[in-house]
Parts: C-alpha cells; sequence; structure tokens
C-alpha cells in the first residue's frame, strides 16, 4: 500500500453528495494505484477517494460563501430597516403617521424592538425646573389662538392635559 491518510474530524463529519465519477460509493482496495480512503460512519456516504474530498472541500467552500453571503444581505437588509423606522420615529407626529402608513406593521412592530424604539424616540429632554416648549393651542371656542409663550413672566399657567371631570 501507500501512505495513509488522516482526515481531520471536520471532514469526516461531513455529509454531503457522493460524486459517482470521483469514485463515490463503496469503498474499495486500490483503485489505479491511489490510496482509497474510508470515511467515518458519521457521513452518510462513504468517502473513498482523495478526488472525491477535494470536491467535498469545493463544494464546502461554495455553500459556505453562499451562506455568508446570505446572511451578510439580511443583515443589511435589517440594519437599513431598523434604521429607516428609527429615523420615522423621531418626527414630529403628523409626518411619522404618514410615513409609516406605507410600512408594514407586523414587520414593524413584530420584526424590530420597535417598543422601546419609540420609548427611546420619544423619551424628551423636559427635567423639572427646565421651561416648557413653546407651543400654541386654540381656545376652546376655536376663536383664537394661544401660545403659551405669551404668558411667560406674567401669571403661572396649569396644563391640563385629558379628561377634567
Amino acid at each position: 500500500m501507500g501512505m495513509a491518510t488522516i482526515l481531520s474530524p471536520a471532514v469526516r463529519a461531513r455529509s454531503l453528495p457522493v460524486r459517482p465519477d470521483l469514485g463515490g460509493g463503496r469503498p474499495k482496495a486500490k483503485a489505479k494505484g491511489r490510496i482509497i480512503l474510508h470515511c467515518s460512519p458519521f457521513v452518510g456516504a462513504d468517502i473513498t477517494s482523495v478526488e472525491h474530498l477535494e470536491y467535498l472541500e469545493r463544494y464546502n467552500t461554495r455553500t459556505m460563501k453562499w451562506f455568508l453571503r446570505g446572511v451578510v444581505a439580511l443583515v443589511a437588509v435589517y440594519v437599513t430597516f431598523f434604521g429607516a423606522v428609527a429615523l420615522a420615529m423621531l418626527q414630529p407626529p403628523e409626518r411619522f403617521g404618514r410615513i409609516m402608513k406605507h410600512m408594514p406593521a407586523p414587520l414593524v412592530w413584530g420584526a424590530l424592538p420597535a417598543p422601546r424604539m419609540w420609548l427611546w424616540a420619544r423619551k424628551g429632554g423636559l427635567t423639572e425646573g427646565s421651561p416648557a416648549p413653546a407651543f400654541t393651542l386654540s381656545t376652546h371656542d376655536h376663536a383664537s389662538r394661544v401660545t403659551l409663550s405669551s404668558h411667560r413672566g406674567q401669571r403661572p399657567v396649569v396644563l391640563v392635559f385629558g379628561s377634567y371631570t
């Protein structure tokens, strides 16, 4: 016989298709002066030649490259979608509503951590003692508009949001 070849556990554990034209199938004692290898029982089909092992290595390399490309593409799509939704959440409510009207709600609220993103985007920067943000509202009879900053320094203002019953 000739020199023996030792297969690594990674090569032995692979279960990939056998190519009959490269000596796949049942193990043989010798073929055309080459050493024939018999692989471990973990493999679904016997590996019977060095050429077959080389084929498996090429097959695994190609498969792994396509798998990694697919994973990278999915991650890129997820990160892009995450960024688009986060950017939309930072917009004023009217604009946010117009943007979200075109987004698939199950995907936004199911695939993304949208509730946490929403709390982050809307947390605001108000603390105790900081001045109230400037805004303008209609009066209760809708006859005129009132700006909060117009009352600054004149008298106390109480803002009541919600039902007052």
